[in-house]
C-alpha cells in the first residue's frame, strides 16, 4: 500500500497521456435532432436518489442520476424515458418537448429503498454490510437548538449524546458504543467529505443527510481515525425544483430554571448554627426577629442568580437548480441568553454550496463556511468558584450589594466563597471571541475509460482563530474577601487544518452482480499555535483594558506553544452484490502518522463484512406482504485510535528556566521531565458485529439489532516507574478495555391516508470492562473538594466506577451505638447518636479505606430515546424523548447542603429542619455537629450516590401549515407556524439540579460526578418557517 501512495504521485505528475485523456473527457458527442432533458429525482420522503437508471425506450441510451439525484441524457423530443432503480417503482414519463423533467419514484414493497452515505462514497442500503444508522433529516430540521451535534441526541441506537451543560454554546460529549478508552473517545466528523473533530460551524437546518457508522467494518475505511465512529454529513447542495428558492425561519423563545434545590432561609440557618453553638450578634439578631414574630427569610440567591432568557434566531436560505449549476446559501442568526445572569451566545453562521457541471462528464464544486461567535464567561463551570454553587453555598443572611459600602455585600458565614453578585460581574469581564472559516473543493471526472468509472479530486481547509480576555479589577470587601491588584489576561489561539482526497470509484452492474469499489489516498495537516500574555495593575477603564497599559513590569508573564501533526493514507473498499441477495465488503486503509517513530508510525486497518437479503429468495415470496424484509449482517474490522496520543508524546519533554554557576559562570540549563517512549505506536479497536435488518407489513414496521464486541487493545498508560527515577511517567501502550452489548431500533409508519404517524424507538444495552492495566495499580480520581478521590478504574470493572464507604443508615439509639463493637472496642469510638454509621466490611472492628467498595457507576445499563410525528392534513405534532437508565450519580454538593458541621456554607432546608435530634430521633438525616468527628461528610460513602436515572421530554411541538392554495395566492410556497417546549418534563429520582451530565471537562475518569453543572434550561418557543 506504501508503495501504491508513491506510484499514485509518480502517475498524477509525470504520466504523459494526462492531455489525451483530458481531451477525451472533454469531448461530447452532440446529436442536433435531440433534445437534452435534466433532472431530479427523488424518493417518496422528498429525499433525492443517486444511481437511479434512467433509459431511453427503444433504444440503448442510458445515463444515471448523480449523487445529489440530478441527471442529463439526450433524447428525441417525442421519446419517454424510464426510470429504474432497486427498491422502486420503475416509471415512465414522455418528453413532450420538455427540457426539464423531475420525478418522484414510490418505494416497492419488495425491497429496502434508502440509499445511504458511506465513506468516500454512497451505497444502497441492501447492499450494506456494515452498522450504518440514517439520521432522519427532517427531525433535524425541527430542532431549536443551533448545535447539529446537540440535534443528534437520543436518535440513533448506541449513540450516547450528553449535554453536560446547558449554558449557551456549551457543546455536548458523543460517545458511539460506549467508552473506548481512558482517553479520546470522541467520534470523528465527516462533512462533505472533510473530516475533522466538532462541527460547531453547522446549523441543523443546513444538514441534506446524516449517517452514523458504528461498527469497525463501517468506519475501517477511516483507519486511525474510525475507533469511536464515524458521523457523516452532507450538506444541503440546492433546490432540485429548477426554480429559485428563498426560505426563511424565525424562532423566538424565553428559557427559565427547571428546578431550584430546597435551602434553608435565613431564620432556618440561624436555628440551625444555635442548635451547634456557633451563634453571634447578627444570628441572635435574627433569632430575636424571629421571637418577636417577624420572620426573616433573607437572601434567596437562586432567585438572584436566575433570570428568565430571552432567545432568537434568524435563518434565511436561498438555492436553485439549473441545467448545470445547483447552489444553496444561507446565513444563520442566534442570540441566545442563559438561564444564569452573564451568560449569553451570540452566533453568526454561513454556508454557501456550489457545484457545476462543466461537461457532462466533469463536475466542479465548491464548499463554503463561515462561524462567528461570542460569549462572556470563562464557559466553564467552577465548582469552587462558580456562579450557582456559589449561590447554592452563600449563606442566606448575606446581601448581594452592601449600601453603605457601595460595594459587594459580605458573605459572613461562608468567608471562603465569592459573593454570587460579584461572580456575575466578573464573568462579565470574560470575552471569548470565535472564528471559524472553512472551504472545500472537488474536481469530478466520470466515466473514465470505461462506463461507471469516476475520479474524483478533493482539498478542503479550515482555519480556526480565537480570542480570549479576562479582567479582574481590585477589590475589597473583607480582610479575606478582596483582590489587591488588578490583572488582565489575554490570549491568542490559531489552528490551520487541510486534507486533500483523491479516490477512484467504480460502480457498475454485470448480470447479476453489482459492483461497488473505491481505491484512494489521503494527506492530512493539522496544526495551532498560541501566545498569552497576563499584565498587573491594568486601569479599570474598559479603554484602557489592554496589556500594554499594565504597571508592574516584575509580574507580567507571557507564554505560548505550537502543535503538528501529519496523516498519509491509502484506502480500498470493495463492495459486491450478487442478485441482490449476497454482499460481500472488504476494506482496508494504511495511515502513516507523524506522532509516531519509525516501524510504529503505519498502521494497517483492514475490515472484512457479508450481508444475506434473506427476504429476496423465492422461498420467502409466500409470505413478502407479511415479512417484507429480512438480512443478515456481520462484520469484523481493526480501527485505530489516534487521538488518543498527544503530538509528542514518544519524545523526551524538557523544562528550562533552571539557574547554574559553572566555573563562577551563571548559565541557563534544562531538566528532563518525562522519560521518551519511541515504541509508542496506535490505539486500536477489534470489532466484531452481528446484525439483522426487518420489514414486516409491507415494511411500515421497520426495525434492527445489532449485537457487537468491542476490544480496545494497546491503550495508551502512562507506566509506572520507581520514584527514584525522578521523572513523569512515560506513555506506552499497555491498557485494554471491552464493550459490548446489543442496540436494537424499531420503527412504524403509516402516511397512506389523511392522518399519518411515524412511531420510533430506539436503545442499547451496553457494557464496559476494563480487562488490563499491563499490571499497574489501579487508578484513583475523581477528586471532589474534600471528599478526595471519588473513582476508581482497575481490571474487571467498568471505568471510573464510584468507590467509598457503606453505610448502615444512622446510630438512632444508645443500644445501637454501645452495639457496634469487634472484641469489646468500639468500631467508630468518635461516634454519638445521630451519626452515620459506617460498614466494617473487612471486620477488622475499624474503619480504614480498606472498607472501601463498590457503589455504582456512571454507565448506564440502558440508553435510549421515543419519538411520535403525528400529522393531519395541515396539523403536525411531534414528541421526543430521551433517557438513561441504571447509572448512578454522584451528588458533590451534599458535602456543602449536608455539612455536619455548616463549614463555611448554607444548608438544604432538608439538613436544616428534619436533621437527627433526640426529639426528632426517627429521622435518617444525620445531626448537625460542629465537631463532626465521626465525618459524616467528609468520608466519601452511598450517601453521595444517588440513582441518576431519568426520562425527559426533551422537545414537544406544535405546528400549522397553511394550505398552499391560500399562500400561492401571495407568494409564498409553504407558511407553517409552531410552538415548541424544550426540556418540559423530567421523571428522575435524582436530588440534585439536572440528571443529565457527562463529568468535569469531559474527562472520563469525572464521568457521573456532578460538580454542580449549568442545568438544562426549559424553553418556551414560538417559530415561523416561510418558503418562496
Amino acid at each position: 500500500m506504501k508503495k501504491l501512495l508513491s506510484n499514485l504521485f509518480h502517475w498524477e505528475v509525470n504520466h504523459k497521456t494526462i492531455p489525451l485523456i483530458l481531451f477525451l473527457l472533454l469531448s461530447c458527442n452532440c446529436i442536433t435532432a435531440q433534445t437534452k432533458v435534466t433532472g431530479v429525482v427523488k424518493d417518496d420522503k422528498g429525499l433525492t436518489v443517486p444511481g437511479v437508471n434512467i433509459s431511453v425506450v427503444g433504444s440503448q441510451k442510458s445515463a444515471s442520476s448523480d449523487f445529489d439525484g440530478t441527471y442529463s441524457i439526450d433524447a428525441p423530443a417525442n421519446a419517454t424515458l424510464q426510470f429504474a432503480f432497486v427498491g422502486f417503482e420503475t416509471k415512465r414519463v414522455s418528453i413532450n418537448g420538455q427540457s426539464i423533467i423531475n420525478v418522484n419514484l414510490h418505494s416497492s414493497a419488495e425491497d429496502l429503498k434508502e440509499v445511504v452515505v458511506v465513506g468516500y462514497g454512497t451505497m444502497r442500503k441492501s447492499d450494506v454490510t456494515g452498522s450504518v444508522s440514517k439520521v432522519n433529516a427532517t427531525d433535524l430540521h425541527k430542532a431549536t437548538s443551533v448545535d447539529a451535534a446537540k440535534a443528534l441526541q437520543g436518535r440513533v441506537a448506541g449513540v450516547n449524546v450528553i449535554s453536560n451543560s446547558g449554558s449557551p454554546g456549551a457543546g455536548v460529549k458523543i460517545r458511539i458504543r460506549g467508552v473506548g478508552t481512558i482517553n479520546n473517545s470522541d467520534p470523528l466528523y465527516v462533512v462533505d467529505g472533510f473530516p475533522m473533530s466538532d462541527i460547531q460551524h453547522i446549523a441543523p437546518t443546513d444538514i441534506e443527510s446524516m449517517e452514523v457508522l458504528k461498527d469497525a467494518s463501517a468506519t475501517a475505511i477511516y483507519g486511525s481515525r474510525g475507533a469511536n465512529g464515524v458521523i457523516l454529513i452532507k450538506t444541503r447542495a440546492g433546490s432540485k425544483s429548477g426554480k429559485f428558492d428563498v426560505s426563511a425561519t424565525v424562532l423566538t423563545g424565553v428559557s427559565e430554571v427547571s428546578k431550584r434545590l430546597d435551602l434553608a432561609d435565613a431564620t432556618e440557618f440561624a436555628n440551625a448554627r444555635k442548635s451547634i453553638g456557633m451563634t453571634d450578634d447578627i444570628i441572635n439578631y435574627v433569632l430575636d426577629q424571629q421571637a418577636a414574630g417577624n420572620y426573616l427569610k433573607g437572601t434567596d440567591w437562586q432567585k438572584y442568580i436566575y433570570q428568565q432568557a430571552i432567545s432568537t434566531r434568524y435563518n434565511i436560505g436561498i438555492s436553485g437548480h439549473t441545467d448545470n449549476y445547483s447552489y444553496d446559501t444561507g446565513v444563520t442568526i442566534s442570540d441566545e441568553e442563559g438561564i444564569v445572569k452573564g451568560t449569553e451566545l451570540t452566533k453568526f453562521m454561513f454556508h454557501s454550496n456550489n457545484n457545476i457541471k462543466l461537461t457532462d462528464k466533469i463536475k466542479f464544486g465548491m464548499n463554503y463556511n463561515y462561524v462567528h461567535y461570542e460569549k462572556p464567561g470563562s464557559g466553564t463551570s467552577d465548582f469552587y468558584n462558580g456562579t450557582i454553587p456559589g449561590a447554592l453555598r452563600s449563606d442566606p443572611i448575606s446581601v448581594p450589594f452592601d449600601s453603605y459600602t457601595g460595594t459587594f455585600g459580605e458573605i459572613y458565614y461562608s468567608p471562603s466563597q465569592r459573593n454570587p453578585a460579584l461572580s456575575i460581574d466578573l464573568e462579565n469581564n470574560i470575552k471569548n471571541i470565535g472564528n471559524r472559516v472553512m472551504g472545500n473543493f472537488y474536481l469530478q471526472f466520470d466515466d473514465i475509460f470505461v462506463k461507471g468509472l469516476s475520479f474524483r479530486s478533493q482539498f478542503g481547509s479550515t482555519l480556526d482563530f480565537n480570542e480570549y480576555k479576562q479582567y479582574v479589577p481590585k477589590y475589597f470587601i473583607t480582610p479575606t474577601q478582596k483582590n489587591d491588584v488588578s490583572n488582565l489576561y489575554e490570549s491568542r489561539t490559531y489552528a490551520w487544518s487541510w486534507v486533500n482526497t483523491n479516490y477512484f470509484s467504480y460502480n457498475k452492474n454485470i448480470s447479476k452482480l453489482n459492483i461497488n469499489t473505491t481505491l484512494g489516498m489521503e494527506l492530512q495537516s493539522n496544526e495551532s499555535s498560541d501566545i498569552w500574555g497576563k499584565g498587573y495593575d491594568v486601569p479599570n477603564s474598559s479603554s484602557l483594558q489592554y496589556l500594554g497599559a499594565h504597571q508592574n513590569a516584575v509580574l507580567f508573564g507571557v507564554g505560548g506553544g505550537k502543535s503538528q501533526n501529519r496523516l498519509e493514507s491509502g484506502f480500498f473498499r470493495g463492495n459486491f452484490a450478487w442478485d441482490n441477495k449476497y454482499v460481500l465488503t472488504g476494506t482496508v486503509r494504511v495511515d502513516g502518522s507523524s506522532k509516531f517513530l519509525g516501524d510504529q508510525r503505519w498502521g494497517t486497518f483492514p475490515s472484512f463484512a457479508a450481508a444475506w437479503n434473506i427476504s429476496k429468495e423465492s422461498f420467502m415470496s409466500s409470505i413478502a406482504s407479511t415479512l417484507s424484509t429480512l438480512k443478515l449482517r456481520a462484520g469484523w474490522g481493526l480501527v485505530g485510535n489516534q487521538g488518543s496520543a498527544g503530538d509528542f508524546d514518544y519524545v523526551s519533554s524538557v523544562n528550562g528556566g533552571y539557574n547554574y554557576v559553572l566555573n563562577g559562570t551563571p548559565v541557563e540549563g534544562t531538566v528532563q521531565q518525562k522519560l521518551a517512549n519511541e515504541e509508542l505506536t496506535w490505539e486500536s479497536s477489534e470489532q466484531i458485529d452481528l446484525g439483522v435488518d426487518f420489514g414486516l407489513f409491507d415494511n411500515k414496521l421497520t426495525g434492527t439489532v445489532d449485537y457487537f464486541v468491542r476490544n480496545t487493545k494497546d491503550m495508551i498508560l502512562s507506566k509506572p516507574i520507581p520514584m527514584y527515577a525522578g521523572k513523569q511517567r512515560p506513555a506506552v501502550n499497555a491498557g485494554t478495555m471491552q464493550n459490548k452489548g446489543f442496540e436494537f431500533t424499531l420503527n412504524y409508519a403509516n402516511n397512506k391516508h389523511a392522518f399519518k404517524y411515524d412511531l420510533g424507538l430506539n436503545f442499547a444495552v451496553i457494557k464496559n470492562e476494563v480487562t488490563s492495566l499491563a499490571g499497574g495499580d489501579p487508578i484513583r480520581s475523581g477528586s471532589v473538594g474534600r471528599l478526595g478521590n471519588t473513582t476508581k478504574t482497575e481490571v474487571g470493572r467498568e471505568i471510573a466506577y464510584f468507590y467509598g464507604y457503606q453505610t448502615d443508615g444512622l446510630f438512632k439509639t444508645q443500644d445501637q451505638l454501645d452495639a457496634y463493637k469487634k472484641d469489646g472496642t468500639a468500631i467508630q469510638p468518635n461516634a454519638g447518636l445521630g451519626d452515620v454509621k459506617f460498614v466494617d466490611r473487612n471486620g477488622d472492628g475499624k474503619i480504614t479505606e480498606d472498607d472501601m467498595t463498590y457503589l455504582g457507576s456512571a454507565t448506564p445499563k440502558l440508553t435510549g430515546g421515543f419519538n411520535v410525528n403525528l400529522s393531519y392534513k395541515g396539523f403536525d405534532m411531534v414528541m421526543f424523548f430521551v433517557g438513561s437508565y441504571g447509572n448512578e450519580t454522584v451528588n458533590a454538593m451534599r458535602q456543602s447542603l449536608y455539612s455536619s458541621k455548616m463549614f463555611e456554607t448554607n444548608i438544604s432546608r432538608d439538613m436544616a429542619v428534619n436533621s437527627w435530634t433526640p426529639a426528632n430521633s426517627n429521622s435518617n438525616v444525620p445531626r448537625l455537629d460542629a465537631a463532626d468527628l465521626n465525618n459524616n461528610t467528609d468520608n466519601f460513602s452511598d450517601l453521595y450516590v444517588e440513582d441518576g436515572s431519568y426520562l425527559r421530554l426533551k422537545n414537544i411541538q406544535l405546528g400549522y401549515t397553511i394550505p398552499t392554495g391560500d399562500t400561492k395566492k401571495i407568494g409564498i410556497k409553504n407558511f407553517r407556524i409552531y410552538t415548541t417546549i424544550d426540556n418540559l418534563m423530567t421523571l428522575t429520582k435524582y436530588s440534585g439540579l439536572d440528571p443529565e451530565l457527562y463529568g468535569l471537562f469531559g474527562n472520563p475518569f469525572y464521568s457521573g460526578i456532578d460538580m454542580v453543572n449549568y442545568p438544562q434550561p426549559t424553553t418556551y418557543s414560538v417559530g415561523i418557517n416561510v418558503n418562496f
